[in-house]
């Protein structure tokens, strides 16, 4: 089930006019068509923006379904999406996700050995890299039992 809340107009960075989009699903990967709707249809994007914003949310709403929640209970677990964004010419984009499952900054994981081959590197981290690749700044923090990662896009 998807919870949306209305947006607001506030402040984002630098104190600019921004709008916000605030939306709370349950951790599980049936959940992603309905939220990637909401976040792609809340703004007009150019086709750049749209794919950028897509790839990156999904990858990390991924991340949080297949390794938030093992071996937790389940009944109330919930992810919380909000993305704030302001109107061109000085166009912003940042996202954050908030979720109650295990602590996990990815922001201390260590980056892949790209030297490596396939066969040779240790499964996992090359999303947490495409991620701080894309992206132009991450921040990651853990609030009364909730997980809080920020990904400024543009």
């Amino acid at each position: 089930m998807v919870a949306v809340h209305k947006r607001k107009r506030g402040m984002i960075m630098h104190e600019q006019p921004h709008y916000q989009l605030i939306v709370s699903v349950a951790p599980a990967l049936s959940e992603w068509p309905g939220l990637r709707q909401r976040l792609l249809e809340a703004a007009e994007w150019t086709k750049q923006e749209e794919q950028l914003m897509e790839l990156l949310a999904e990858e990390w709403f991924v991340n949080i379904v297949h390794h938030a929640f093992v071996d937790l209970p389940s009944e109330y677990a919930m992810v919380r999406v909000e993305m704030k964004w302001t109107k061109p010419p000085q166009r912003k984009l940042e996202l954050s996700f908030r979720d109650n499952g295990k602590a996990f900054d990815p922001l201390q994981h260590p980056l892949p050995d790209l030297a490596l081959g396939m066969e040779e590197r240790k499964q996992g981290g090359l999303g947490i890299y495409f991620i701080r690749l894309k992206s132009k700044a991450c921040h990651y923090s853990r609030k009364n039992g909730w997980n809080c990662f920020a990904i400024r896009l543009f």
